[in-house]
């Protein structure tokens, strides 16, 4: 507010926080909290907007909602080793260290990921599950069939996507060579 002639302003508060003035005769202030972030809000206000989970990133609501801290859509993939036959969880990656059949689970979502390393001289068979099919590259495999890693060489890998309205794992890369069957 611009001062007129024979009008002064003097704000002498103990309060703590952020001092606002609305313009015309009202002054006021706003507590503000550790690590909250400030936000505009209706009346020319303030708005303290919660931190969020570590990692978390600030995300607009849009023009009339506050923003808020979401998780990131994607985190690191979950990886664990693998020496025996074990059953899949989408969204996780495998290093398989001995000889293993890797069944693919049962009621994936589409899109939902797998991935497998083999880290030896070791066999890998993927089973797709009943109703399922495995497709690397042209090679579209029979329902609940295999993919193998044919000469059981160390670094063979093979990543698998799904897609609900054809039931199939399709490969988005493979290094190596699998059979398909």
């Amino acid at each position: 507010m611009a001062a007129k002639p024979g009008n002064s302003i003097n704000q002498n508060s103990t309060s703590s926080g952020l001092f606002t003035w609305d313009g015309t005769s009202t002054a006021s202030t706003t507590g503000l909290t550790q690590y909250y972030t400030l936000c505009g809000a209706s009346s020319n206000t303030v708005q303290n907007i919660a931190p969020g989970t570590s990692g978390w990133v600030l995300t607009s609501g849009g023009g009339s909602a506050y923003p808020s801290y979401t998780a990131l859509p994607f985190t690191k993939m979950p990886w664990t080793d693998e020496t025996t036959n074990f059953s899949v969880v989408s969204q996780n990656g495998y290093f398989v260290t001995g000889a293993a059949t890797a069944t693919m689970p049962a009621s994936p979502a589409q899109g939902d990921t797998v991935a497998f390393v083999v880290d030896g001289a070791v066999a890998l068979t993927v089973t797709a599950n009943t109703g399922q099919y495995l497709q690397i590259g042209a090679a579209k495999s029979a329902s609940a069939g295999t993919a193998v890693n044919a000469a059981s060489v160390t670094g063979c890998s093979v990543t698998f996507v799904y897609r609900s309205s054809d039931d199939v794992w399709f490969s988005t890369s493979c290094i190596g060579t699998f059979t398909v069957t």
